[in-house]
């Protein structure tokens, strides 16, 4: 059972996804950037589980040349916001940050962007 418990996701994970947020010529930009950054993508309690998560992960600086990344990213959260949370969200687009995954359902791997 212990084991079974170690597996699960947290209860409340919210996510969303948006088919061609990002082109693949984008996403490969971003990755190849930071190519020799890039990590092992880990769950909520800091584990790795090839069977929930299978991913490379890098965190994205806040440099001026992401600064088209952050505009998008932040309206998308702002329409997550209003359509799953409505909560003032005003203050946090300074914290804003971004991670750049290749995540993967086969070996290839598909491009995402979590924010």
């Amino acid at each position: 059972m212990a084991i079974d418990k170690q597996n699960e996701l947290p209860l409340f994970q919210p996510f969303a996804t948006a088919a061609g947020f990002l082109t693949d010529a984008e996403m490969d930009r971003l990755i190849a950037e930071h190519a020799s950054q890039l990590a092992e993508g880990k769950l909520g309690p800091g584990n790795t589980n090839a069977q929930i998560r299978r991913s490379h992960i890098v965190m994205l600086g806040t440099e001026a040349k992401y600064a088209w990344l952050y505009d998008r990213l932040w309206t998308a959260a702002q329409e997550c916001n209003r359509l799953f949370f409505c909560v003032d969200i005003a203050g946090v687009e300074a914290t804003f940050n971004s991670l750049a995954a290749r995540t993967s359902a086969s070996t290839t791997g598909t491009p995402s962007l979590r924010a």
